[in-house]
């Protein structure tokens, strides 16, 4: 995403056994990061997300949607 041709990208994220206990937060630092370095360059970079799972799974679904909503990912 430092490439100025770059204007967004996507992540998907799995929430679930097996995966990490907090899979919406291992990318929050880079995408901030990211989005700072393109703000400062004069451009804007949009983030999405493909969230799936449910409240049920162990890392909650709507604690995961809160992370990468705080960190402006649509």
């Amino acid at each position: 995403m430092a490439d100025a041709r770059v204007a967004g990208g996507l992540r998907d994220i799995g929430l679930g056994l097996g995966w990490s206990p907090d899979p919406a937060g291992a990318p929050v630092a880079g995408i901030c990061q990211a989005g700072g370095k393109a703000q400062a360059a004069g451009r804007q970079l949009a983030v999405l997300a493909d969230l799936v799972g449910t409240d049920r799974d162990p890392q909650g679904y709507a604690r995961q949607e809160a992370t990468l909503r705080a960190a402006g990912v649509h």
